[in-house]
């Protein structure tokens, strides 16, 4: 069995987020003040609105600032580091 769940970062769900101002220290503070007032709770695989993990959050990151389609990888609990590694490619 498999201990990694690729899915695309489509389905990471973002809470309110402003609208992109094209000045990239601008669009980040708005970026980090709205995440912060939405206050989302982290959890383990959560990928939004109310709540993220670590990796979701920064998926959410680089798609709403830069664009970026980043690959959604999800290890199941007790994954090795081993595993982690070969989830990234290493």
């Amino acid at each position: 069995m498999s201990t990694t769940i690729l899915l695309s970062s489509r389905e990471v769900t973002p809470p309110l987020l402003p609208a992109l101002t094209g000045e990239i220290r601008a669009d980040a503070a708005a970026f980090c003040r709205g995440m912060f007032l939405a206050c989302p709770q982290w959890s383990l695989g959560a990928m939004g609105p109310d709540a993220f993990d670590c990796w979701s959050a920064l998926v959410l990151t680089q798609a709403h600032l830069f664009g970026r389609e980043v690959e959604l990888v999800r290890l199941r609990p007790g994954a090795s580091r081993a595993d982690i590694l070969r989830a990234f490619g290493g």
